[in-house]
């Protein structure tokens, strides 16, 4: 007799009453294999603890504002992820294929109190044997989460693909179109010029706005005004005579040239050549100095720059605005770096010196009085040109203006997308997950991804991560550690990133430290380690995080590492503003009040140990964090 029959009989119920159960509970045959009582207990194990995760939730997979930990997924259940990095979760696992379809991704909520409408039961194929708690109904109803995770990341391949080669083709563009305009003759370029200029004027410009057409009219323009003004400032500068500093035009590298070319448009060419000295030169750069980053923003052609009065006037008050953080400096600083395609310039991570008794105080104030002398030579310059010069300067401002303004306006739905996203539940973001993929399968050749904008293309992107970085939450790849919210606007948007490379632990760890008024990542290499590490950098060599970060802040210190093009890079891919930046000049100002209202000293020996214990509070190092525990 079968073992089937054998185990009807002894059950007192019939052969198909028998098979029917076992079709309605997932019970491929019955009695069970050792291996596969093995597997059904790690499956109800996994289903408890996503239940239980739920009721103390209210909605499992959802990060909630109003909780400081959102707990998302259930623990246990899910094999040891094999990763390159020896903490990071991005690379896929081997998964056990026949627990694909075991157990699904159930969302619970409380029964309204006055609710007199029936709801439909549990039914066996929604997992009956473990029903919600009491009070609690089933929401909704996610299958198969691990085949849906496999298809998730396929799907987030081709889209950070396609992004990826669109930007590609962005710069190459860019450049081809620099050096179309560069073997273009004058009369050419002045005949396109002039059909930009009437377009403008007559308010046909919507075809110019077009990203296409407006780089070509900011690549003309650029290499008319280059050809008219930069020859002959350089010509003047030679009839002058003037020294040339050990950072001269000759020593510089391309991209130092591409700076001094958007400089010079903006501040004028002394300007433009001091401001690129005193950033090699001395220890003050835009990432340590509010007065130097207000300088470099208004170079840039920032819109917060206010042009209209005097030089001085407007760094001074743009100054205030980042030392009293009514403006993101570093956010402004990466959106002005993307619009003129620039990669961010060294950070040397010295100390600033203000005390004009030093050599190098002294020699700041100095070069920064020049700096900001109302002296301009391009107001000079305005009243001996003609008219044809000045619409040239205008029509590259307006084109300047409409590459500024389309980042600006993209980077701030993208953070408006990725906050929702963040307060989504899992059904939700599976519901247009699932939209965007029935698009991109009715269109194998990829035509479905290539018709989407770069808008579109950046939110699908933010989509799948998100999406992504639940559904690992609930198959317990990161060995029951919970999802958290940051509470804090800016901090939110990095959690995806950290989270899958450090872990949820160490990720929130992070973020909390960052939050902490004293601590600024622009200040110290170990921050600046950490960070690019929780961003995806990572060495093959490096056997730990410590590891890591340790070899990575002594090549930041001696200079063998350039951190702030890496971090420049990483962002960008992961579509990422710069992190806050608290600048040196409100530390110090802090640091003077602090020690005008201290007590007077009585005993050597205690202040001393007050003193070094307030050290070891205020210079809290993140390598220390992740210490394994």
């Amino acid at each position: 007799m079968h073992t089937t029959d054998v185990a009807a009989e002894k059950l007192n119920v019939s052969t198909k009453t028998l098979r029917r159960r076992c079709k309605d509970f997932g019970i491929k045959r019955w009695p069970p294999t050792s291996l596969e009582v093995e597997r059904q207990a790690e499956v109800q194990i996994v289903q408890q603890e996503c239940l239980a995760s739920t009721a103390s939730a209210r909605v499992s997979t959802r990060a909630t504002p109003n909780e400081e930990e959102a707990k998302v997924g259930g623990g246990g259940g899910g094999r040891e992820v094999q990763k390159s990095a020896p903490f990071s979760y991005q690379e896929e696992s081997e998964e056990d294929d026949d627990l694909a379809e075991e157990y699904c991704i159930k969302e619970v909520e409380e029964i309204p109190p006055n609710c007199t409408s029936d709801y439909p039961p549990t039914s066996s194929t929604d997992d009956g044997n473990n029903p919600p708690p009491p009070g609690m109904r089933v929401k909704n109803v996610i299958r198969c989460p691990r085949n849906i995770l496999k298809i998730v990341r396929e799907y987030e391949r081709e889209v950070k693909e396609n992004a990826s080669r669109r930007e590609v083709e962005r710069r190459k563009e860019m450049a081809d179109m620099k050096e179309w305009c560069s073997t273009l003759r004058e009369e050419d370029l002045f005949k396109k010029f002039q059909n930009f200029r009437k377009k403008i004027l007559l308010s046909q410009d919507d075809k110019l706005k077009k990203a296409s057409n407006i780089i070509k009219v900011l690549c003309v323009s650029q290499e008319l005004y280059a050809r008219k003004f930069e020859g002959r400032d350089s010509e003047k500068e030679k009839d002058s005579g003037e020294k040339k500093t050990a950072s001269s035009a000759s020593s510089r590298t391309s991209q130092e040239e591409a700076y001094v070319q958007v400089l010079s448009f903006h501040l004028g060419r002394r300007r433009a050549n001091l401001l690129m000295d005193m950033h090699k030169t001395l220890k003050q750069n835009m990432y340590n100095d509010a007065t130097m980053m207000a300088c470099w923003l208004a170079g840039l052609g920032c819109e917060k720059f206010d042009a209209k009065g005097k030089f001085s006037e407007g760094v001074e008050k743009l100054k205030n605005q980042i030392e009293n953080a009514d403006i993101h400096a570093m956010a402004v600083w990466g959106r002005m770096l993307k619009s003129h395609s620039l990669e961010a310039l060294s950070h040397y991570f010295q100390k600033p010196e203000y005390d004009v008794k030093t050599p190098h105080g002294k020699r700041y104030k100095e070069v920064l009085a020049q700096l900001l002398s109302d002296e301009d030579e391009k107001a000079k310059a305005k009243e001996d040109r003609t008219s044809l010069e000045l619409d040239i300067e205008w029509v590259r401002r307006w084109a300047e203006s409409v590459i500024v303004y389309r980042v600006f306006k993209a980077n701030c739905l993208i953070l408006v997308t990725t906050m929702d996203y963040r307060r989504f539940e899992i059904s939700e973001l599976y519901k247009l997950f699932n939209e965007a993929l029935e698009k991109h399968k009715k269109s194998p050749d990829g035509t479905a991804l290539s018709a989407l904008s770069d808008l579109e293309i950046r939110q699908q992107v933010k989509l799948v991560a998100e999406m992504k970085l639940r559904l690992m939450a609930v198959l317990g790849k990161f060995a029951g550690e919970n999802l958290f919210w940051t509470g804090s606007g800016i901090y939110e948007h990095y959690v995806v990133i950290l989270t899958m490379n450090l872990g949820p632990t160490r990720a929130k760890s992070l973020l909390r430290i960052a939050q902490v008024e004293s601590f600024n990542w622009y200040e110290s290499t170990d921050s600046m380690a950490s960070l690019l590490i929780g961003l995806g950098y990572w060495r093959k060599s490096w056997t730990s995080l410590d590891v890591g970060i340790v070899k990575l802040s002594e090549e930041m210190k001696s200079g063998e590492f350039d951190a702030m093009a890496n971090i420049g890079r990483l962002l960008e891919q992961n579509d990422l503003p710069w992190p806050p930046n608290l600048f040196l000049n409100k530390l110090v100002k802090k640091e003077v009040k602090e020690a005008s209202t201290a007590k007077p000293i009585s005993e050597e020996g205690e202040n001393k140990e007050e003193e070094t214990k307030e050290k070891e509070r205020a210079t809290v190092k993140p390598k220390s964090l992740f210490a394994k525990r």
